[in-house]
């Protein structure tokens, strides 16, 4: 297979995502490409106002010039400062909302992807591609206006001297091609060192969320020291590689600067000679000159827009490689809408891996309204079956069978629609216990404090300083592990679900915990399609059929 070149992948970013997403923007881009072109045309106007000044007023003593010649170098000064803002706010504001869409649909997009990929990223890295990768694509828009401007801009002033001095011009800008290379080999180290700088940004804020989420577990080790240093040799590359690109974004300008100084050396060495020999006015040679000097604000900062065009680049190459990942797949036709829900299981087989089946040939029946425990050693595959109802995974043979049809051929958003699911570990977000009750569902004040009370939820609420408005951290650490549990369990009661799959809801709470959380699980059990995962002979009790593993 042929390789792809860094060119060709830029190509295809630019052609396929960048360009299409920024086209919606286009009325306003127009409006500030015309401020470009206003912008650019001033320094050459400022060019011939000193040739003016100096010419006119001054060797000729014109004191009508030398009075209305100043006023109007400050009219274009006052005038290239306010389309310099402008462009700017212009510029800067559809790129933040470029931007800010992007973000959402990334995370949006995070979202859909399936169990097997998340588990195979760090949370740290994916905050990381989020905030800092996707926040670089604004330079996209920047670097575009710029790459139009200052190359409008050089040719204005090219043409300024051309006019004043052809031969002059000519002596002078034989350094132009040796420019144009600099900054195209400047833009390609660019890159990569934007790239390993966003790596490695990565790495540190993986390490970093890693570290703040199992900090308990630090302490109680005595690991502290440990992290510590392994955060310091991460921080201390992220400094490395940023002054890196820092280093690779500063040299162009000065390189740039000293390369066009040659070109200015050699006008003045001849235009000196030419003044000299009375073939060249003072004023001529100073505007002259100051076009050339001009020259060098745009030149650095087209090697300045490289900079920001890369770093666009390698944003958007990582925003994109999210949103190129497949989301979970839903080949369903049919809607669900019942409140009867029977599931058949046939010779199932399923690997996460292909070389580490977890089940094989697995057969069970889970009637309607009845309660079916499913029970084994750990790690033997129940809480895969779970997974593999939710379509989490895809099956490698066999069949479910929801309600007489193959799982695949119902809706996924139908399917989910019509379970509730309570895990090992209850998630509490950070919101107010409203909001983790509702998590976005469509229910009143009466029917939440319902579900609150249903599952023995409603006391300990009120008693929090706030009640329901009680905003909780994202680890919930004002509660207990018995009562954010019982959040949870309201949470399925307000779904109101045919299906209920409890995944050892009470494998993890201390006894007296368990008592009341067992008395909730029993009255959520209650008239349901229930799929009991779980040791806790106080449920297997209540269940009507057992399945062991």
């Amino acid at each position: 297979m042929p390789s792809t070149s860094t060119g060709d992948l830029e190509g295809n970013l630019l052609r396929n995502h960048l360009f299409p997403r920024f086209w919606k923007y286009r009325w306003r881009f127009a409006v500030a490409l015309v401020l470009v072109i206003v912008h650019a045309a001033l320094p050459s106007a400022i060019v011939f106002l000193i040739q003016g000044i100096l010419d006119n007023a001054l060797i000729n003593k014109d004191v009508d010039k030398l009075f209305w010649l100043p006023l109007a170098l400050i009219a274009i000064y006052v005038l290239n400062g306010l389309v310099a803002y402008t462009r700017g706010m212009i510029t800067r504001g559809l790129a933040w909302e470029a931007v800010t869409e992007l973000r959402k649909d990334v995370f949006s997009h995070l979202l859909t992807l399936s169990p097997s990929w998340r588990q195979k990223q760090q949370t740290g890295e994916l905050l990381s591609r989020l905030m800092n990768d996707i926040s670089s694509i604004q330079y996209f828009a920047s670097a575009v206006i710029t790459l139009i401007h200052h190359p409008l801009t050089i040719l204005g002033l090219i043409a300024s001297a051309f006019y004043m001095n052809a031969q002059l011009a000519v002596i002078c800008l034989f350094v132009l091609p040796f420019v144009a290379i600099l900054i195209q080999r400047f833009g390609k180290r660019l890159r990569g060192s934007a790239q390993n700088e966003f790596d490695q940004s990565a790495d540190l804020q993986s390490m970093t969320a890693e570290a703040l989420l199992g900090y308990s577990t630090i302490q109680a080790a005595q690991a502290e020291t440990l992290f510590s240093k392994r955060f310091s040799q991460l921080n201390s590359e992220l400094f490395r590689r940023k002054m890196q690109y820092i280093s690779a974004q500063l040299l162009p300008g000065p390189v740039v600067e000293t390369v066009a100084a040659v070109g200015i050396g050699l006008a003045i060495l001849f235009g000196g000679q030419q003044v000299l020999n009375d073939q060249l006015q003072p004023g001529e040679l100073i505007a002259f000159l100051v076009a050339m000097g001009l020259l060098n604000a745009p030149f650095k900062a087209v090697s300045e827009a490289q900079a920001l065009w890369q770093r666009a680049s390698a944003g958007a190459q990582a925003a994109y490689a999210i949103l190129h990942e497949s989301p979970l797949s839903d080949t369903g036709r049919h809607v669900l809408n019942t409140s009867k829900i029977e599931i058949v299981i046939r010779e199932l087989d399923f690997a996460y891996q292909p070389e580490k089946p977890v089940l094989r040939q697995f057969s069970c029946a889970i009637p309607d309204g009845q309660i079916t425990a499913i029970c084994g050693p750990s790690g033997i595959g129940k809480t895969s079956i779970a997974d593999l109802i939710l379509r989490r995974y895809p099956f490698q043979s066999g069949e479910i069978l929801v309600n007489g049809l193959p799982i695949n051929q119902w809706t996924r958003s139908s399917l989910i629609n019509h379970m509730a699911i309570i895990q090992q570990e209850p998630f509490i977000f950070n919101a107010t216990v409203r909001d983790n009750l509702l998590m976005g569902q469509d229910a009143s004040e009466v029917e939440m404090i319902r579900a609150a009370k249903s599952a023995a939820a409603h006391e300990f609420i009120l008693d929090l300083p706030l009640g329901y408005d009680t905003v909780l951290n994202e680890t919930g650490s004002i509660l207990s592990g018995g009562q954010r549990q019982r959040i949870c369990i309201a949470r399925a009661f307000l779904r109101n679900s045919p299906l209920v799959i409890l995944d050892e809801a009470t494998s993890n709470l201390d006894a007296d915990s368990q008592d009341s959380i067992v008395s909730a699980l029993k009255a959520l059990m209650h008239d349901r399609t229930v799929i009991l995962i779980s040791h806790d002979p106080r449920l297997l009790a209540v269940a009507d059929n057992i399945v062991r593993l």
